[in-house]
């Protein structure tokens, strides 16, 4: 395991340098070839025997950096995998099921433990550096989307003090920035407009107004650093320790306009009244269905080449946390 999850993050991070988008597609088709082959015959036993509603995963060390989401169940009937197109028998997790990620139960017996969650007042961090022109966009319409009610920092205006500031008052929080993912918490963390935001100054400095959700519409915002010990150090456990109740994630380098869709169809299914496991799950077969003429209407300043059935366009965010 802890080799997969090593090549599988690297082969990520290089491609997505190089840009490489058929790479990228072709690293996904494997690690869930992969995860298909181990996981698939046990989970689709206990998902059989148990008819669940929805799924918690809390996985071990290595496990942590695999997109289990992704295994597709099997029946005797299925064809073999063919990269994840449930259209051809089988279907991934992630298609069939509602899924969140624990780090680790005792962080979710200290969400428990929280009053319940507020969802009102809040701030978008929206391109510091100002190379991301889908995170304009996608940050525009998340404003207008939640009733303009939160405070919007935009290119040089998320600079850290201002964001420091804001965060310890935000009972809901959107970035859509740069992430980086590192071993050491000083280094993890996400890019402001004049300097990097990081993990570790989020564990122990930021305390936020109990807030529903944290999106980090950034790469590898999910990514942790697993240790032998219960508690997973990362990014996004350090905002669940400074008092979110769910954080919104990225397990690998996503691309702009795909994650920028698929936002938006996030924060339309909240409106629409579901919870965040199912709006998540409704944005993500949204986004996989859509067709070309679709694409290009709402992408009419971004070039449409192929339509965003893959899972490497969609199924790089995931849902951390009590899932309410």
């Amino acid at each position: 395991v802890n080799q997969q999850a090593q090549t599988f993050q690297h082969n990520m991070r290089q491609y997505a340098i190089a840009k490489n988008a058929t790479k990228l597609r072709k690293t996904v088709t494997q690690i869930v070839q992969w995860l298909t082959t181990q996981l698939a015959e046990p989970l689709t036993q206990l998902t059989t025997q148990y008819q669940p509603q929805q799924l918690i995963f809390i996985p071990h060390v290595a496990w942590h950096l695999l997109p289990i989401h992704l295994v597709n169940l099997t029946s005797p009937k299925s064809p073999p995998y063919q990269g994840g197109d449930s259209r051809g028998g089988s279907i991934s997790l992630a298609m069939r099921y509602p899924v969140q990620y624990v780090p680790a139960m005792q962080i979710l017996r200290l969400i428990a433990d929280r009053p319940p969650a507020q969802q009102q007042n809040g701030c978008i961090i929206a391109n510091p550096t100002q190379d991301l022109s889908g995170a304009e966009q996608e940050s525009q319409t998340v404003y207008q989307l939640r009733g303009q009610i939160d405070k919007l920092l935009a290119r040089q205006q998320a600079k850290l003090a201002a964001v420091r500031q804001v965060l310890n008052q935000s009972q809901h929080s959107h970035f859509s920035c740069h992430g980086r993912f590192a071993t050491e918490l000083t280094q993890a963390g996400l890019s402001m407009a004049d300097g990097l935001l990081p993990a570790l100054e989020i564990f122990t400095s930021i305390r936020m107004d109990n807030p529903r959700l944290v999106v980090m519409s950034a790469c590898e915002t999910a990514q942790m650093q697993p240790t032998l010990a219960d508690e997973y150090m990362g990014l996004s456990s350090s905002f669940l320790f400074a008092g979110a109740h769910n954080v919104l994630a990225t397990q690998w380098p996503v691309e702009d306009n795909a994650s920028r869709l698929l936002m938006e169809n996030f924060y339309q299914n909240i409106k629409n009244g579901l919870s965040l496991t199912n709006a998540l799950q409704q944005a993500q077969s949204q986004l996989r269905n859509m067709d070309f003429e679709q694409l290009k209407e709402r992408s009419p300043h971004h070039p449409i080449t192929r339509t965003y059935d893959h899972p490497y366009y969609w199924a790089g965010f995931v849902l951390i946390g009590d899932g309410e």
